[in-house]
């Protein structure tokens, strides 16, 4: 799970400004399709909008497992700065808790 600001980079690809509040980052060898569907169904769910690659893509997975081993699955998880953070400070923003509880049940979710 990673986090990403708001505004684009200037280092950055994807300089669009319509950033999602989730990113979904995929492998093509290590992310079964419906892993990601499920995934972008349960954030979808808690009313977010969600994107798979966009910002950022990709995914980590152990260099021992990194395209040689298919029962090794990752999604990476990625979320934008603005729903849980104070970007000019750096502070928890007052929306702090309530990403975290969101998280917590997406990531429990049966």
């Amino acid at each position: 799970m990673h986090s990403f600001p708001s505004r684009p980079l200037p280092y950055e690809l994807d300089q669009a400004s319509d950033r999602p509040d989730i990113c979904i980052g995929t492998d093509e060898f290590h992310t079964p399709a419906p892993l990601a569907d499920e995934f972008v169904r349960r954030f979808s769910a808690e009313a977010l909008a969600v994107a798979r690659n966009r910002p950022f893509s990709g995914t980590m997975v152990p260099m021992r497992y990194f395209r040689n081993d298919r029962r090794v699955m990752s999604i990476m998880i990625e979320v934008n700065r603005r729903l849980y953070l104070d970007e000019t400070t750096g502070k928890a923003g007052e929306r702090f808790g309530d990403v975290q509880s969101m998280l917590a049940r997406v990531l429990q979710a049966d």
